[in-house]
């Protein structure tokens, strides 16, 4: 017979802060895995505290079992309130949930689910507003992002998807999904909150470097959410330049990080048929 296994994690926080010389160790919070065998598992951290990074309440779940006849549901949420990093970004609450459905047949593009939301964020004093891309939120599939690059079901603006998952064009992006491999981009379209207009979903934040929103990583087979990932110090490449976020009232980025990142609030979910 053959058997199933589970693979489910899910993150509060961690990561690594460099400053000159001296390296900080942020660790793994409210981190928590599922069994192989499937089950339930939860963490929950309370009023965490340092100087780089503080929270309320950071809560981790995840779920593995059969819902119906050879067919498997896997699950992680994370949920993070009153979060702050070095005291120029702070989110009141954000959540996530990835779910996979899978049975003992059918290839590795199974279907999945990604939800992410975001309450009162804000970058120095500053409110900003994460705008979900809803068209990509209601994939089901790897396959199905190709789709939105061209044809009838194509997304509202292909080359700006296509921007958000790191490639050139549509087309260039189209092969990659054509050959299965590995992509990231994001599941926000936009980030409000500056002028002169609305930006891309990674922003430069004087201070304390590159912050990207709601990271997602898919793959046949696998899928990722990042909430938060923020690569600390100056810009890493020309790119960010493209999505300054205005702050007169930052100064310099003397004082701050260096180096390193850090992840907020990921979760993954999937899971494997083994056969004898």
């Amino acid at each position: 017979m053959p058997d199933f296994t589970f693979n489910a994690s899910a993150l509060g926080a961690g990561g690594v802060i460099e400053r000159g010389n001296v390296t900080y160790t942020i660790p793994s919070l409210g981190s928590v895995a599922l069994a192989p065998t499937g089950g339930e598992g939860r963490t929950v951290v309370s009023n965490y505290f340092s100087e780089e990074l503080s929270f309320s309440h950071a809560e981790t779940r995840v779920f593995g079992r059969e819902t119906s006849k050879d067919t498997f549901t896997t699950s992680s949420y994370v949920l993070i309130k009153n979060l702050r990093v070095l005291n120029k970004l702070a989110v009141g609450e954000m959540r996530a949930v990835v779910t996979s459905e899978r049975g003992m047949t059918g290839g590795d593009d199974h279907a999945f689910e990604v939800e992410a939301s975001y309450d009162d964020v804000r970058v120095g004093n500053r409110k900003v507003i994460p705008h979900i891309d809803v068209v990509l939120s209601q994939l089901r599939t790897y396959e199905q992002l190709g789709e939105l690059l061209g044809g009838r079901n194509a997304a509202r603006d292909p080359q700006g998807l296509a921007k958000r998952f790191n490639a050139s064009s549509p087309d260039e992006l189209a092969r990659v999904i054509g050959q299965k491999k590995p992509v990231q981009g994001s599941l926000v379209e936009t980030v409000e909150g500056y002028e002169p207009k609305p930006c891309a979903p990674t922003i430069f934040v004087p201070g304390l470097g590159t912050v990207r929103f709601a990271e997602l990583m898919l793959k046949p087979g696998r899928r990722r959410l990042n909430l938060i990932r923020i690569m600390f110090g100056p810009r890493k490449n020309e790119h960010d330049r493209d999505q300054p976020f205005m702050m007169a009232e930052e100064g310099p980025q003397s004082g701050g990080p260096t180096g390193g990142s850090m992840t907020l609030g990921s979760g993954e979910g999937n899971g494997t048929p083994i056969e004898p």
